[in-house]
C-alpha cells in the first residue's frame, strides 16, 4: 500500500470520526456505522505503519479490558442461554472504538474540531427536544410522544426511548460544560456553554427521576470543584437550567415527589428497591459467573411479583446488571477499568507537561465518565449501546488529545 492509499485510508478515519460525533446524537444506527469505519481505517493504519510494536500491554487499562470480555466470554458458555449470550456479547467490539479514535484523531486541530461537531449537533437536538415538549410529536417516527400528568410530554429526541435520551444528554451537558475554556474564540465558547445548556435542560425534560438526581448531584460537585475557574459561569447557569424548567415543565418537580416516595415505600412492583433485592437474591444463587449475559429475563421469572406481573429486561443498576449476569469476579474487573481510566484522567490533569488545552479536554471527558458512572447507579446504562460507545469514543479522543497536545505551546485561556 502506498503513500497515496494511507494518505487516502487517513482522511477516511477522520471523516468517520466526524460523522460518528455529528449522528451519534441522534442515530444509533449511524454511530454505529461511522464507528465501524473508525475502526476499519485505524487497524489499517496500525498495521501498515507497524503501530502494534509500540502497544503497552503491561497497562493496568488493556489487561482490565481483556480480563473483562475474556470472563464475559466464559460466562456465556457457563450462562442459562448459550446463544442468546452470544448474540450479547458480540456487542463488546465497541471496546476497539477506543484505540480506533485514538488512532484517526491524529493532531490537536481534529481532536477540537470533533468536540465542535459535537457541541453543534447537541445544540440542534436540544432545541428540537424542547420542542417537542409542546408539540408531543415525534416528527422522525410520525407517532405521538407519551403524556405526562400535565400538558406536556417527555422528550427522546431521535432516540427509541425517554430514557436513553435523558441519560445521554445529561453526560453531554457535563461533557460540554468544561469546553468553553477549549478556545480563546469567543464565538465558540457561547457556543459551547449553550449546547451544554440546552442539553441540561433536554435531558430534564425527559421527566426521568435518576436524571434529575444527576444533575442536582453533579451541579453540587461541580460548584465545588470548580468553584475557582467557572462559579461566575456554572452558578447562573444552574440557577437559569432550573428557573426554565419552573417555567417549561410545572408538574416536574411533583412528579419527581411523588415517584421518590413510590421508590421508598418499597411495595410497588416497579421500585428500583424491589428490582435490586430481586436482583441481589439472582446473584447470591451463581456468584461466579452468572446467568450469562442475555438472560436476565428468565431467571428473573421466580421473583415477578403474585399480583403484579411486571417484567424487566435488567436489573436498573449497572453494577448489579454485570454482576448477575457475567458474576462478581467480572463486576471487579469492569470497575478496575473506570479505576484505570481515573488514573489516567489525575495524570493528565496533574503533569507539568500537560497544557491547557489538554487539561480542559481530559477535565470534560472526565466528567462525563463521572456522570456515566452516577447514572449506573440507577439505570443499566452499559445495556445502552448508544451511550457506551459514545463513551468509548471520547475516552479514545481523550488519548489522541493526551498524545498530540503535549508540545503545544502554552497559551492563557480567558474564562
Amino acid at each position: 500500500m502506498n503513500d497515496r492509499s494511507i494518505d487516502f485510508i487517513r482522511k477516511l478515519g477522520l471523516f468517520s470520526a466526524g460523522g460518528f460525533f455529528i449522528t451519534t446524537t441522534f442515530s444509533k444506527g449511524g454511530a454505529e456505522t461511522f464507528a465501524a469505519g473508525a475502526i476499519f481505517c485505524a487497524l489499517i493504519i496500525l498495521f501498515k505503519e507497524k503501530r502494534y510494536k509500540n502497544i503497552d500491554f503491561k497497562d493496568p487499562l488493556i489487561i482490565l479490558i481483556g480480563l473483562y470480555l475474556a470472563w464475559s466470554f466464559v460466562s456465556c458458555l457457563a450462562g442459562t442461554g448459550l446463544r442468546r449470550s452470544f448474540i450479547i456479547f458480540r456487542d463488546e467490539w465497541i471496546f476497539a472504538v477506543i484505540p480506533a479514535m485514538a488512532i484517526v484523531l491524529n493532531s490537536k486541530e481534529r481532536v477540537v474540531k470533533m468536540l465542535k461537531l459535537l457541541a453543534i449537533s447537541a445544540a440542534i437536538i436540544s432545541i428540537y427536544a424542547i420542542i417537542q415538549h409542546y408539540m408531543g410529536y415525534d416528527i422522525y417516527r410520525m407517532e405521538k410522544l407519551l403524556p405526562i400528568e400535565t400538558s406536556r410530554y417527555r422528550v427522546s429526541g431521535f432516540f427509541n426511548n425517554t430514557i436513553t435520551f435523558g441519560n445521554y444528554f445529561i453526560i453531554l451537558a457535563a461533557l460540554l460544560f468544561p469546553l468553553v475554556e477549549l478556545t480563546e474564540s469567543r464565538k465558540y465558547k457561547i457556543a459551547f456553554g449553550a449546547a451544554s445548556f440546552l442539553s441540561a435542560v433536554a435531558a430534564l425534560l425527559s421527566y426521568q427521576r435518576g436524571v434529575g438526581l444527576v444533575f442536582l448531584g453533579v451541579s453540587a460537585l461541580f460548584l465545588w470543584y470548580y468553584r475557582g475557574r467557572y462559579l461566575k459561569i456554572l452558578l447562573p447557569s444552574v440557577i437559569l437550567v432550573v428557573g426554565l424548567l419552573c417555567l417549561l415543565a410545572p408538574g416536574l418537580v411533583g412528579q419527581h415527589i411523588s415517584h421518590l416516595k413510590m421508590e421508598l415505600s418499597g411495595t410497588n412492583p416497579r421500585s428500583r428497591y424491589v428490582i435490586w433485592k430481586s436482583t441481589v437474591s439472582m446473584i447470591s444463587e451463581r456468584p461466579v459467573f452468572g446467568v450469562g449475559p442475555g438472560n436476565f429475563v428468565e431467571n428473573f421469572l421466580p421473583y415477578v411479583h403474585p399480583t403484579y406481573p411486571y417484567y424487566h429486561n435488567h436489573a436498573h443498576n449497572d453494577y448489579l446488571n454485570i454482576a448477575v449476569h457475567t458474576g462478581l469476579p467480572s463486576l471487579a474487573f469492569f470497575l478496575g477499568i473506570y479505576w484505570a481510566m481515573f488514573g489516567k484522567f489525575r495524570k493528565s490533569l496533574t503533569d507539568g507537561d500537560f497544557v491547557q488545552t489538554g487539561r480542559v479536554i481530559s477535565s470534560a471527558v472526565m466528567n462525563a465518565t463521572i456522570v456515566f458512572i452516577l447514572t449506573g447507579l440507577y439505570e443499566s446504562v452499559t445495556d445502552d449501546l448508544e451511550l457506551r460507545i459514545f463513551l468509548y469514543a471520547l475516552w479514545g479522543l481523550f488519548f489522541a488529545a493526551s498524545r498530540h497536545i503535549k508540545d503545544e505551546p502554552v497559551t492563557t485561556e480567558n474564562s
